[in-house]
């Protein structure tokens, strides 16, 4: 606060992020990472081993206080690290990594505005301005029975077998809060289409070989421009609707060589060995359908009285949640109960014992 004669000012400030550092004289003899969090929700804690160290995750249960910083992630060294940038570097990623699939897990994104580091000479701590989670009503996994799926998250941490891409995206969108069906079914699709377009090759988007659709798409052209010219000779067309049409024909054209959600999502099971036999490809499409119809009509059920009934929305939503469930464990070789709400919420086994099916 600064003082004048006959007026008083005084600062305040705020930041999105700030850190602070202090030198100790007794700190820890082998290094501690933590993070503080915001709607982790557990029985307990959870604890595994890893190469950096002890990990483990605790938080309230039940969590009555999403908005507070209840919970943590705590990670301490088992041995002195060769190099302590290294093992801080990868302590950051693992907790992002373990953070990330907690969302997936409890179906709602679990944040961290406060991390710690401490060695035996410096204590370091970052504060972040973060928003607050809300709770989603269709979780992964009970927050009494997190045990075996954190066992998971960790070990595909340091598993370099696992190719799978930008798994990130998908688990943003998949846990991202939502109030109404109609967006949890775009949020829903948007992951499963995140999937396919990360970890599929060119060819397996496709319909036809690229070398064969270049051959194809000229002639379908000029056909095109042809029969324009005609009616517009003929006086059946105007000449700026014609330039307008085939304008708009000869952007759509690339896309007509796009496999469906449908194929893309049944070879990506096939190429990461997802369980799907047990659920309708055919109802997956009828789900893409509905999403159409809600971004580019803004709406999904008819508004006329005489409109035939369509399927509930709900139950879109519940069969891609489910599709992109099985596609993360998979990823992150789980194996265990997890939750289903497909018929009614109850507990199944995964990998589950299904037959194959496009």
């Amino acid at each position: 606060m600064l003082r004048a004669k006959d007026a008083q000012i005084r600062l305040k400030l705020q930041c999105s992020r700030g850190t602070f550092r202090r030198k100790l004289k007794d700190g820890p003899q082998l290094p501690v990472a933590r993070e503080h969090l915001r709607g982790f929700e557990c029985f307990s804690s959870v604890d595994a081993d890893c190469p950096l160290g002890e990990v483990s995750m605790a938080g309230p249960y039940p969590n009555k206080s999403p908005e507070k910083v209840n919970g943590f992630i705590h990670l301490r060294a088992t041995e002195q690290p060769s190099d302590l940038n290294e093992w801080r570097k990868q302590s950051e990623a693992l907790f992002q990594h373990l953070r990330r699939l907690m969302s997936f897990g409890l179906a709602h994104h679990v944040k961290a505005p406060i991390r710690e580091l401490r060695t035996s000479t410096d204590w370091e701590c970052t504060f972040t301005s973060q928003s607050t989670p809300r709770k989603n009503n269709h979780p992964v996994f009970h927050s009494m029975a997190l045990q075996p799926f954190f066992d998971s998250a960790v070990s595909s941490f340091f598993d370099s077998s696992l190719k799978h891409k930008k798994i990130s995206y998908a688990i943003e969108w998949f846990s991202m809060d939502a109030e109404y069906v109609e967006s949890r079914l775009t949020n829903a699709i948007t992951s499963l289409e995140n999937l396919t377009a990360s970890n599929l090759q060119p060819a397996d988007k496709n319909i036809l070989p690229k070398s064969i659709f270049k051959k194809i798409r000229p002639p379908l052209r000029k056909f095109i421009f042809c029969q324009l010219a005609k009616m517009v000779e003929s006086s059946t067309l105007q000449a700026s609707q014609a330039r307008e049409f085939f304008e708009n024909a000869s952007k759509r054209l690339a896309g007509l060589n796009n496999t469906s959600l449908r194929r893309r999502v049944f070879r990506l099971s096939e190429k990461w060995g997802v369980p799907l036999g047990d659920l309708s490809m055919d109802e997956l499409g009828r789900a893409n359908i509905a999403r159409n119809w809600i971004v580019h009509r803004g709406y999904y059920y008819p508004e006329s009285p005489g409109a035939p009934k369509m399927q509930d929305l709900f139950d879109h939503v519940l069969l891609v949640r489910e599709i992109v469930t099985r596609f993360v464990l998979t990823a992150i070789r789980y194996k265990g109960k997890y939750i289903s709400f497909r018929g009614g919420q109850h507990d199944v086994d995964f990998p589950p014992n299904v037959s194959d099916s496009s």
